[in-house]
């Protein structure tokens, strides 16, 4: 919300939110992560803002389309569906392949929406239909830079997993502790038995070159959030 604020001068009007890595299983804990963003939301901007929830899911799907007629490529049977077929499953779920295969068989992604306030138009918006949705999300995949076609994953998901693994490689260096233009930074962990849920979270302890804790009060959870966006110092 930062960050369009400061793009466009105002904040946005729906937010379309695509979250990877959940399982059937893990469904009912997108309600909290929900409340979040609602949280956020209102913490930021002083108002709502519709959201649209769509989880992701890459891996493990044990499933596979090809076409019902093969057709014939460079001479050998083509058994991948072309890119951008839609299988929908339900009211409120799809699968997508948006990359087409050139070798083996093209792995699908299953969308689905878990909420979808966005569905009415409205504000000049066309609604978040599911026909606008697959459409958006079909589109989406074409716009990785470093792609000349579409990709099989979101571009904001294959963002998110770099960033998830560059903080990976990181972690190392922050538990050690890291220096950083005068500042020592270090990842504290606390015992399972610290308290609530809140004060169980890991966090980045800062402290100045006197070695002084900045900000005592206020943990710093998010480390994406942390002031050195492509590297560590260590």
């Amino acid at each position: 919300i930062h960050h369009y604020f400061i793009q466009n001068k105002c904040n946005p009007e729906r937010i379309l939110f695509y979250r990877d890595g959940m399982s059937d299983g893990n469904f009912p804990k997108a309600n909290a992560e929900i409340t979040n963003i609602r949280a956020a939301v209102e913490e930021i901007t002083g108002g709502y803002i519709p959201i649209t929830f769509v989880i992701c899911q890459s891996q493990q799907l044990g499933f596979r389309m090809v076409p019902s007629v093969l057709t014939k490529s460079g001479g050998k049977p083509d058994t991948n569906v072309p890119s951008g077929t839609v299988l929908e499953c339900g009211s409120n779920s799809f699968y997508l392949i948006a990359q087409g295969g050139m070798k083996g068989t093209s792995k699908p992604v299953k969308y689905t929406v878990y909420l979808n306030e966005n569905i009415n138009p409205g504000n000049g918006h066309y609604g978040l239909t599911m026909q606008n949705l697959i459409s958006c999300t079909n589109q989406m995949c074409w716009k990785y830079p470093s792609a000349t076609k579409a990709v099989r994953e979101l571009p904001a998901i294959k963002y998110a997993k770099r960033l998830g693994n560059q903080v990976l490689a990181s972690l190392p260096c922050l538990e050690a502790g890291c220096h950083w233009f005068g500042k020592r930074s270090r990842l504290m962990c606390p015992a399972e038995d610290a308290g609530t849920e809140e004060e169980m979270r890991p966090y980045i302890e800062m402290r100045n070159a006197e070695g002084a804790i900045i900000s005592p009060g206020h943990r710093q959870h998010n480390i994406v959030e942390m002031p050195f966006p492509s590297h560590l110092a260590a």
